[in-house]
């Protein structure tokens, strides 16, 4: 099971490399990005990178680690305000 998030990753890591490198349009690389968020999202896919992946990849996957840093401090971010929205309804009193 391991090896297919390896290759998720990998793909993951070439995806950030190739719009990084320009060599994609911006509609292209929205979408990517938006399923790679959709991914982190996942608990499968967090627990596969964050226990079993990064821990043995050393350098590698540079790429994909700064994407994921950016995904899930904007999910943190989110979640707060999400968070601080439902307080701002909630009526007084409650």
């Amino acid at each position: 099971m391991l090896s297919a998030y390896y290759r998720c990753f990998d793909l993951c890591n070439e995806q950030v490399f190739l719009h990084d490198n320009e060599r994609l349009n911006e509609e292209t690389w929205l979408q990517w990005r938006a399923g790679i968020a959709g991914n982190v999202r996942r608990k499968a896919f967090r627990v596969a990178w964050e226990e079993h992946i990064r821990p043995c990849i050393g350098k590698d996957f540079g790429e994909f680690k700064r994407l994921y840093k950016e995904l899930a401090a904007e999910q943190r971010h989110g979640a707060r305000e999400r968070l601080v929205s439902r307080q701002v309804a909630k009526p007084h009193g409650s």
